[in-house]
């Protein structure tokens, strides 16, 4: 998310220049690599994608959120030094909901 908050912000970044009055070299030059690095940067991750097998795909993204991953983790191992390992390394307001079972 930050990366794609990264290349919007740069057209941003480079019109705000510009209006300040600076129009010069330094201006032709970030647009120039602004159409640049965008494309290269999409036409990479698509390649980096594609050749990525397809049954893995689903493991670079998740709407699972942290704390619901932890109370997860906790309630689907029996052993205790696993359910552990995963409660007391995160966050306390993870783990607060099922605080009487921890």
């Amino acid at each position: 998310f930050g990366f794609v908050l990264t290349m919007a912000g740069l057209p941003v970044a480079i019109t705000i220049y510009a209006k300040q009055g600076e129009v010069d070299r330094v201006l032709s030059l970030a647009w120039l690599l602004l159409y640049i690095l965008i494309p290269s940067t999409l036409v990479m991750f698509g390649v980096f994608f594609i050749n990525i097998d397809k049954k893995y795909r689903h493991t670079f993204y998740s709407t699972e959120r942290g704390k619901d991953l932890t109370i997860r983790n906790f309630k689907e191992n029996s052993e205790d030094s696993t359910k552990a390992s995963f409660t007391f390394q995160m966050l306390r307001h993870h783990w607060s909901s099922i605080e009487e079972e921890v």
